[in-house]
């Protein structure tokens, strides 16, 4: 609403001086004309409703025949003062509630030892770095990663497949940062990795966070004591730490 107020405010006083001649005499009628104004696609709606609000509906007439453009009815006299509008609205920051972000999750398996790194990681290396500091070397390979856009206050909830659940509901805080509600669930694991994760925290847009980390199963393959059955072992391995992390990343979505 005080996005509103401050557009339709601001087209009010760009189109002032179409409205009287210097000096208060009244202005004579003007023709009526049609112009298109090419807008982005992402700010076409607040364009529309800011205009809308402010133009004579008994005359002037708005419409969006396409995504990326407004064609408006209005008498020409106030063309050029609509489209010096338009131009200063555009720049305008939009209400940052009105805005959508692009939530990013990553399911990724560590392993203990010096290995190359899945590529698919890459751009996960620096907040992957303090958990080698710690634990000593470690290589890292992508089980899973999932998005999806949301707004805020709304609840975003994404199946990975494999019994995984993402569930995100984001809210504005102070300054570039979130308040964020995480639910995670993997209804495949039963001895361990991340079962079920529910935290709220405040972010950083654009902050890559490590939200949990638990053991998993030893991969290596052990056979049964006096039988040829192989099965997997369930207990930690004795040869450094297995750990599945889950990593959440949250930035402004891209306007298209």
């Amino acid at each position: 609403m005080m996005l509103y107020r401050w557009t339709a405010a601001l087209v009010l006083a760009l189109l002032a001086g179409c409205q009287a001649h210097p000096g208060g005499a009244p202005a004579q009628a003007s023709e009526m004309t049609l112009k298109i104004y090419p807008v982005a696609p992402s700010q076409a709606p607040r364009l529309a409703s800011a205009l809308g609000g402010v133009l004579d509906i008994r005359t002037a007439r708005i419409t969006a025949p396409s995504p990326d453009k407004l064609l408006v009815y209005a008498p020409g006299s106030a063309q050029a003062s609509i489209g010096a509008a338009l131009a200063t609205l555009e720049k305008a920051p939009a209400n940052r509630g009105e805005s959508l972000l692009q939530a990013r999750f990553w399911v990724i398996d560590g392993n203990a030892g010096e290995s190359k790194d899945d590529p698919q990681l890459k751009a996960l290396e620096p907040a992957l770095a303090p958990l080698r500091q710690a634990l000593g070397p470690m290589h890292f390979r992508l089980d899973q990663a999932v998005s999806n856009t949301l707004g805020y206050d709304h609840r975003a909830v994404l199946s990975g497949g494999d019994g995984k659940v993402f569930g995100l509901e984001a809210s504005p805080a102070q300054g570039d940062t979130v308040d964020l509600q995480v639910n995670y669930e993997d209804h495949a694991s039963h001895d361990s990795g991340i079962r079920k994760l529910s935290t709220r925290l405040d972010a950083r847009l654009g902050q890559t966070i490590v939200l949990g980390q638990a053991p998993m199963p030893c991969p290596h393959a052990e056979p049964i004591k006096g039988t040829r059955i192989v099965q997997q072992s369930l207990s930690p391995c004795t040869r450094g730490a297995t750990l599945r992390l889950l990593v959440l990343r949250v930035d402004a979505a891209a306007a298209h």
